[in-house]
């Protein structure tokens, strides 16, 4: 952003400009220490629509740090920046989709969400603030694109090869003319006709790809819409994560979790398995305390069965999930949480010997039967899918519907592409 900033303004303005911005995020504070009261005793909120409302109040909170640690007091040069972290790109990508599908929800735009299966458990290393709000740039210009369009329909891809990771965006909207999409290649601002545009968001898309070194291009037909694609370098996976779970066909499959809807989304998956393993029980518990009572009053042989899912905020209880696992002491066992991403919790679950499965990827996540016969995959082919619908709340929802509304947008166009960083 700094480099942008001097182009075309003097000292002075620069000057006052940076003061201005210190001054917005200073001001700042006071408002967001009371939002974080709220969203500490916001229990009543379904899962989804809190995670919602956290992100978001975390993305201000560290564009306000941001911009007061970006400069020193005296000589207003740049002192720090946003530190690239190991980030699972799916989950990540998915609370950008899910915030922006809840900003547009009035809208009559549909959102697709499609990620392939060898992409869903890829790590790219990125810094996340910067890679979330350029993602968020593309959605809203694709969103004000798709204005006045009858079919209108925005895409968000995301696939992945041994070495790379790609996201696409592509909208069904207005497109732009060769000479818009040279302007973004040549970085230049521009503000698309909108009314209150700057051109910011094009810079900070343009950040993000020089500071995360991504490839970027671009497509567009006037009438038929635009494409963004970005490739990143792809990481090894996190030593906490949880790609795949095992459990035998006499397991006890304890499940705590404060959410219905989660407990509803681990019976879509364990269902099947019931029928043909007529040993298999499966207890679902909504509070810490009755979780680790009902551990305690089990025979040695039945704890030895226990294979606990255990969430890890639980709302208005004494113990969060961690505490609840050391409680129960039993040998497997996973953390099934919306907040894998905190490093202090990645941390401790590595010292405990703890593996994180993130929330989302409940239904998706390989599921493996060891019976007496050999090992059975468990598919997900009985939970009736749609791309639209790539998250727990939605699906399950999805699955209980008698009638599903079936979509045909016009087909995809075929774009000329150009540009990389």
């Amino acid at each position: 952003m700094q480099k942008y900033l001097t182009n075309g303004a003097s000292l002075y303005e620069r000057s006052e400009f940076i003061k201005m911005a210190q001054k917005v995020a200073h001001d700042i504070q006071s408002p967001l220490a009371a939002l974080s009261v709220i969203l500490n005793n916001c229990g009543e909120l379904e899962e989804a629509k809190r995670l919602i409302l956290k992100n978001a109040f975390n993305a201000l909170k560290e564009i306000a740090s941001n911009i007061l640690t970006r400069y020193t007091e005296n000589d207003h040069t740049e002192v720090q920046s946003e530190k690239r972290r190991v980030t699972l790109c799916s989950d990540f990508l998915l609370k950008v989709v899910s915030e922006r599908k809840y900003q547009y929800q009035a809208l009559p735009v549909r959102f697709e969400i499609d990620i392939a299966a060898r992409a869903q458990f890829a790590f790219i290393s990125v810094q996340p603030s910067q890679f979330g709000r350029a993602i968020s740039n593309i959605i809203s210009n694709a969103v004000d694109a798709l204005k006045d369009i009858e079919y209108a329909a925005l895409q968000i891809k995301l696939d992945a090869g041994e070495d790379t990771v790609s996201i696409t965006v592509t909208d069904n909207g207005c497109g732009m003319p060769a000479s818009m999409v040279e302007r973004i290649l040549s970085r230049t601002s521009y503000t698309s006709g909108k009314e209150n545009g700057h051109g910011i968001g094009m810079m900070q898309v343009w950040d993000m790809v020089d500071s995360n070194q991504v490839s970027m291009s671009v497509g567009s037909q006037n009438g038929q819409g635009t494409q963004f694609l970005f490739t990143f370098a792809r990481c090894e996976k996190a030593a906490w994560l949880a790609d795949e779970i095992d459990v035998r066909y006499d397991d006890i499959i304890l499940i705590l979790d404060d959410d219905q809807l989660i407990h509803d989304a681990w019976d879509l998956r364990l269902k099947p398995l019931l029928q043909v393993s007529p040993d298999l029980l499966i207890r679902h518990e909504k509070n810490g305390e009755a979780t680790i009572a009902y551990v305690a009053s089990l025979s040695p042989e039945k704890k030895s069965r226990v294979h606990l899912l255990c969430d890890y905020q639980l709302i208005n209880q004494d113990k969060d999930g961690l505490q609840v696992i050391e409680a129960c002491q039993v040998d497997r066992k996973f953390l099934v949480t919306s907040y894998y991403q905190l490093a202090d919790l990645q941390s401790e679950v590595l010292k405990l010997g703890i593996k994180m499965l993130p929330k989302q990827m409940a239904l998706v996540a390989p599921m493996f039967c060891s019976q007496r016969y050999g090992r059975l995959k468990l598919n997900v082919d009985h939970i009736k899918y749609d791309s639209n619908f790539y998250n727990i709340e939605q699906r399950t929802g999805l699955y209980s519907q008698q009638n599903v509304y079936k979509f045909s947008p016009k087909s995809t166009p075929r774009f000329k592409t150009a540009g990389s960083a």
